[in-house]
């Protein structure tokens, strides 16, 4: 029987030389429980290469790390402030929420309090792109900050309250109440975009060239650009709260448990994700995917392996 590995193994000998490895990628297909609280909300979690930080608003001030997506511990984050938004950008975790509360830290342990007085907008989401980090909520309100430490107020060309943001491909987009989305180059001056859409937008991510927004009533849209927005079909009715891009899928949550997955934004799936409570955000990190949600229950994706064949140059 011919067998094409042989081959390739021969062409290899000839051209340069072939190895073989082992490694993992995330099973969005499996999902795995790993902490529940069975009381209380998470709001968000990221990932910084390292650590994954959960942040939550019941009971307040709530910060959870973990170095590995299963065991999560609390932290002390000092804070009295629903915690609903998080970043991660030139060494620093940010993390926002009511009364313009703003903290960082530089392991996800010692949490110091910035922009004292900066607002007194609840600031529900936060990015960081550019060498700045932004973070924005109710009223349209903006903050940005080169150092996490000096912020300075901005806001949007109106009032709707701004509950996702991302950064991608030179630009910063906002999503919120009523489908609004905004572009800002430098996150001070922003431009409103069509959305096509009445429904409230919670979540934005980019990867693969594109931006996708999702958001009530199971609305899903992308965009190359952030500028002009096209709506897919998500295949649900659930509230969509998060998504977010990573290792070739994009991966959103929503209410009942709701996870979906797409490889290009717009054709979708639908694993048997075994939650049944509302799930807020997701990140990524470790060749996994970790979801957060409400009772403070933490979800993370499985893995699997896959050979891969290495060939080097040829030898001259």
């Amino acid at each position: 029987m011919f067998k094409p590995s042989v081959l390739i193994v021969a062409l290899g000998i000839l051209i340069g030389s072939v190895s073989t490895g082992y490694c993992t990628r995330p099973n969005v297909d499996v999902w795995n429980l790993r902490h529940d609280e069975g009381s209380g909300a998470f709001g968000e979690v990221v990932f910084d290469g390292n650590l994954f930080v959960a942040v939550g608003h019941d009971p307040v001030g709530t910060i959870f790390k973990s170095s590995d997506g299963e065991t999560w511990n609390s932290a002390t984050s000092g804070s009295t402030a629903l915690l609903s938004g998080a970043t991660y950008g030139e060494g620093l975790f940010i993390v926002t929420g009511s009364g313009g509360e703003i903290l960082s830290s530089t392991d996800g342990v010692i949490w110091t309090k910035q922009g004292d007085g900066i607002t007194t907008a609840t600031l529900s989401c936060a990015a960081y792109g550019d060498g700045f980090f932004l973070a924005g909520g109710s009223g349209g309100k903006i903050v940005k900050s080169v150092d996490g430490t000096t912020w300075e107020e901005y806001s949007t060309t109106e009032s709707a309250w701004l509950y996702g943001m991302e950064y991608g491909d030179g630009s910063f987009v906002s999503v919120g109440g009523g489908g609004v989305i905004h572009t800002s180059p430098d996150g001070q001056v922003w431009t409103k975009r069509t959305s096509g859409t009445g429904n409230d937008l919670n979540s934005v991510t980019y990867g693969s060239g594109l931006f996708v927004a999702v958001g009530t009533g199971g609305t899903i849209l992308s965009s190359p650009d952030g500028v002009s927005w096209t709506p897919k079909t998500s295949g649900v009715v659930s509230h969509l709260s998060g998504v977010h891009y990573a290792y070739g899928k994009f991966v959103a949550v929503g209410d009942s448990g709701v996870i979906l997955y797409s490889a290009d934004g717009a054709n979708w799936s639908k694993p048997n994700s075994g939650a049944t409570s509302n799930l807020v955000e997701v990140t990524a990190g470790k060749n996994t995917f970790v979801v957060v949600g409400e009772e403070r229950k933490i979800y993370q994706s499985a893995t699997e392996g896959m050979n891969v064949l290495y060939m080097s140059p040829a030898l001259r």
